[in-house]
């Protein structure tokens, strides 16, 4: 399975900004990545796929905001070996 050498950092913002999540890896590649949003860091079930995220290490979020964007994030990170969740 893949290994996440760095993890994506929090965002705490309450006015409008741009901010980029991303994952740093190691592992035979080609790897999938699929960003989740969540209301319970602990709690995997509370964790949906975003919608058009895209398959990438990094996840730009374009005018964040508290009412629109707040919640947990996570990145599912596969390759030919397994999965690995940050």
């Amino acid at each position: 399975a893949p290994v996440i050498t760095a993890q994506p950092q929090d965002a705490t913002r309450v006015s409008t900004f741009n901010h980029q999540l991303s994952v740093s890896v190691l592992g035979p590649q080609p790897y999938t990545f699929v960003w989740k949003k969540g209301t319970d860091p602990d709690n995997l079930t509370t964790f949906s796929e975003i919608v058009g995220a895209p398959n990438s290490a990094t996840y730009p979020i374009n005018n964040l905001n508290k009412a629109t964007h707040a919640g947990f994030y996570l990145v599912e990170i596969t390759n030919s070996f397994g999965t690995t969740v940050s």
